[in-house]
């Protein structure tokens, strides 16, 4: 997610010329995060659909179409890692049938940041060209349809839209204390997270149970933080308005300046962003998960880079891993019974998508066995999974 630190008007530019439409766009579901495809100069792209973030191109464009720069900014992403950027104006794109004209843009290179790369995203459709739509999603169908009106909205719970162009479109999470803002962040593909800015008292008295995240263990489009500590909350009875309550759904801290809610959750229903009207309407699907523990995992977290290989990254408290002694930094020799002591970056990245999708890795099993080197020892580490929820 990139927001943008300046007045909006420029983002207010671009125009789409047809009128009375309706495009149905696929998109791949590749660890969370939707990619459709996008033609300029009719060329193909993979694009990120980023609800949160402002729309980027690939750094490659701009020397190829010698691309105007309209303005220089300052932008900060969902960590809170400020940087400056220069505003350019994109002539014209093309989503299936709909073309979008003199839109502005960011650039940015994304095959050199772990785990970004590992996505195969060229670039991002982002809120900016959004914002003279209707945009229905379904995860289920894994389809997006761009429209110019409210086609329906029977059986859809709706809530205001706050949209004021210059950050991604948010709606309002009613909490037992008080409600609190989100950002829609289809950008993001875990769950609900929680500015720090936000008074966070309320919280820790109604958090069921708490968990701690220390080390590396995500990545924003300005890269990655070594040292990060995130706590999760465990939270219950919290609705979107009257109809849609939520019984229990952990809820982490982060350091950026806006809360989000992700994929992970979003997926639990059908949803229409009306840009023009500001409504957010949300259908609740028949398999939704809205009653949900912590994740029951390990513990650990892993990375990959040139000297260490595949290495510990980051551990969360009271953990399984922690309790058996493994520290940050770690190298991982040996996992599940697979040799890791030359993995590579693609070895990595194959791990990282099944890690973030529905296929079955180590986190599936029961138990679980690794060679790790630590300092200069190596030794064999056995984990079994506890049934546990956190502690309070």
């Amino acid at each position: 997610m990139f927001n943008f630190k300046k007045k909006k008007g420029v983002l207010e530019s671009g125009e789409i010329k047809a009128k009375n439409f309706k495009e149905v766009v696929s998109f791949d579901l590749v660890a969370n995060l939707p990619i459709i495809e996008v033609q300029i100069e009719g060329k193909k792209y993979k694009f990120l659909f980023d609800t949160g973030a402002l729309s980027v191109v690939p750094i490659s464009l701009l020397q190829e179409l010698s691309l105007e720069v309209v303005q220089a900014i300052d932008v900060s992403d969902s960590k809170e890692q400020n940087s400056s950027a220069f505003i350019y104006n994109l002539p014209s794109l093309k989503v299936g049938n709909i073309e979008f004209c003199d839109y502005v843009v960011v650039a940015s290179d994304f095959t050199k940041q772990l785990p970004m790369c590992c996505l195969g995203f060229d670039g991002i459709f982002g809120y900016n060209f959004l914002s003279q739509l209707v945009v229905e999603i379904s995860y289920e169908k894994k389809e997006i349809i761009l429209l110019d009106k409210l086609s329906h909205s029977l059986g859809f719970t709706q809530t205001p839209l706050i949209f004021d162009g210059h950050a991604g479109p948010r709606f309002e999470i009613n909490f037992p204390f008080r409600n609190i803002s989100f950002v829609i962040d289809t950008g993001k593909n875990d769950g609900i997270s929680l500015a720090v800015t936000e008074e966070l008292g309320a919280f820790k008295e109604y958090a069921k149970g708490t968990k701690e995240i220390r080390g590396l263990f995500s990545s924003s489009f300005s890269g990655a933080k070594e040292e990060e500590v995130e706590t999760v909350y465990l939270l219950e009875n919290f609705n979107i308005t009257k109809n849609i309550a939520i019984k229990r759904y952990p809820v982490s801290l982060n350091d950026g300046l806006e809360s989000l809610v992700g994929n992970s959750f979003l997926k639990n229903f059908d949803i229409i962003l009306d840009f023009k009207k500001k409504m957010f309407y949300m259908k609740q699907l028949d398999n939704a998960l809205l009653e949900k523990n912590f994740n029951d995992s390990f513990g650990f977290f892993l990375h990959w880079d040139e000297t260490r290989k595949l290495y510990i990254s980051a551990l969360s408290n009271s953990s399984l891993a922690s309790n058996a002694g493994l520290k940050l930094g770690d190298r991982i020799l040996e996992l599940d019974g697979k040799d890791t002591y030359e993995f590579t970056k693609e070895d990595y990245c194959a791990l990282f998508l099944a890690l973030n999708s529905d296929e079955k890795t180590y986190e599936s099993l029961n138990r679980l066995e690794l060679t790790i080197k630590t300092g200069s020892t190596i030794k064999r580490v056995l984990l079994k999974k506890m049934n546990t929820i956190g502690n309070k």
